[in-house]
């Protein structure tokens, strides 16, 4: 019964990350509009969230060593070019767009998984892929069927083809053995946000505004990546995968939803039907629909 009780509270602990990861879309545009630049909200985020994570698992860092340099710097880079990629391509298309979009990253894993280490994916794959397919031409085409893919919108799948690479990267590095797990992400924190801050610093990206206009960057430094990474962590030891690929799933979802509410997006029939329809994939390929089988 208690750890029933533990799983239920860290599986609701994970449901609010994702509504935080889905308000985190509107609040990147928000600070767009503030004037920071993409390269300065990605240093704001991963160094306000790498202070906090360094101080919660002071321990971890003592653990950090040759090794977890290297692994962290390989794959610490894919993670900074993803959220690059994501950030600029805000610019240009609308956060609900870029929340679904990326997304599509789940599809793209067991593919290029298969690439990498010749494993044929599921037929699960395969379903989820074509389903993300007319749900991305159903996001980004126009209701007479001229294309609406803009800029931002390449850049965002740009962004979820470098997050499955990150994925499958970070997960070949934290099987080695000895490797621990928080302080190969700190590395990979620690470098995207130092990586930003030069470029952010070399473009001039960071206005002059009062202290109050900071708040989208505490924000997301603070809850989307810190709060978010460390609940995420301990969530994984006390739920299933398949509970908890559904429950970050629906950060697209929130996106959408926050989006509307936050910022005014209009909420078109184009917009509700694609992103279903790419919720539906995702779904597919995290779970297999294992929760139906087991339910019989």
């Amino acid at each position: 019964m208690k750890n029933m009780q533990k799983s239920l509270k860290y599986e609701l602990l994970l449901l609010m990350v994702a509504l935080i990861w889905g308000v985190g879309f509107p609040v990147t545009k928000i600070a767009v509009q503030l004037g920071f630049g993409p390269f300065a909200i990605l240093a704001g985020r991963f160094i306000i969230a790498s202070i906090v994570l360094s101080t919660i698992f002071r321990k971890n860092l003592v653990r950090i060593d040759k090794r977890h340099i290297l692994f962290g710097l390989l794959t610490g880079m894919f993670l900074f070019a993803s959220f690059s990629f994501q950030t600029v391509g805000i610019l240009y298309t609308t956060p609900s767009k870029n929340a679904f979009i990326t997304q599509m990253m789940v599809i793209l894993v067991p593919f290029l998984y298969w690439f990498i280490y010749k494993e044929k994916p599921s037929k699960y794959a395969f379903i989820g892929a074509f389903v993300a397919l007319i749900g991305g031409l159903a996001l980004t085409f126009n209701s007479d069927f001229t294309s609406g893919i803009n800029k931002g919108d390449i850049l965002t799948f740009g962004c979820a083809v470098l997050c499955a690479v990150h994925i499958i990267a970070s997960t070949h590095f934290a099987k080695k053995e000895g490797i621990d797990s928080i302080a190969f992400t700190l590395v990979q924190f620690y470098l995207a946000g130092i990586i930003a801050l030069v470029i952010a610093l070399f473009n001039k990206e960071v206005p002059r505004v009062t202290l109050i206009n900071w708040w989208p960057l505490v924000f997301m430094g603070l809850l989307n990546t810190g709060l978010g990474f460390t609940i995420q962590t301990f969530a994984h030891k006390y739920s299933t995968p398949t509970k908890t690929s559904i429950i970050v799933s629906t950060e697209a979802v929130f996106g959408s939803i926050a989006s509307v509410l936050i910022i005014g997006e209009p909420l078109t029939v184009q917009l509700v039907i694609g992103g279903l329809l790419i919720f539906v994939a995702v779904i597919t390929v995290e779970t297999r629909f294992d929760f139906f089988r087991r339910n019989r």
